[in-house]
């Protein structure tokens, strides 16, 4: 079966795919759609397991997976309620601002700036926002609505060298901010 190599750098990634792809049963990565949630202060992701092409989706390595291999498929069926757009072609600072779009930027997606500068390459995907929605600057990844859960257990004290971000999600390495690394704030 024929396969393409994806690029994860980070544990959560941006891509466009430049051919139908299906996720199913990988053991490196996980796809998953994109849709803001109705208050406009987060995103909720619902894994995919079959993306078509020109889709913008969302990649989650899997442990310490820096790529991984994922099935071409001749065709699937659209994502519906994907608010992902998959960049083709380069887009620039500008037309980003015009699209009101928000960027994948560590665990949060931010809204692009009215005087940014530079650039998104091809290959990446940004989150469209209707001009007419009232969203916060920046919006944070949920997993959809959690059912069956009957009660929560204390975790064991983190493990030295584990590194979370604010939002409590393992990273693999920290960048600029504030992380929880060893259960102590840096």
């Amino acid at each position: 079966r024929p396969q393409v190599s994806v690029s994860l750098p980070y544990e959560y990634n941006t891509y466009c795919t430049q051919s139908a792809l299906d996720f199913t049963g990988n053991e490196d990565v996980e796809a998953y759609t994109a849709e803001m949630n109705g208050e406009g202060t987060g995103v909720t992701l619902t894994q995919v397991y079959q993306v078509p092409e020109g889709a913008g989706v969302i990649l989650k390595s899997k442990g310490e997976a820096t790529t991984a291999n994922v099935n071409i498929i001749t065709s699937a069926d659209e994502l519906s309620g994907n608010q992902l757009k998959g960049v083709k072609t380069a887009m620039q600072a500008a037309e980003l601002v015009a699209e009101n779009a928000y960027i994948l930027v560590d665990q949060l997606f931010c809204r692009v700036a009215e005087n940014a500068e530079g650039e998104l390459a091809a290959g990446k995907a940004y989150l469209a926002v209707p001009a007419n929605v009232k969203a916060a600057a920046t919006l944070s990844l949920g997993f959809g609505n959690i059912t069956g859960a009957t009660e929560v257990e204390a975790q064991a004290k983190a493990t030295a060298g584990e590194i979370y971000n604010m939002q409590g999600m393992r990273v693999k390495s920290a960048t600029k901010g504030i992380y929880i690394i060893g259960g102590k704030k840096y």
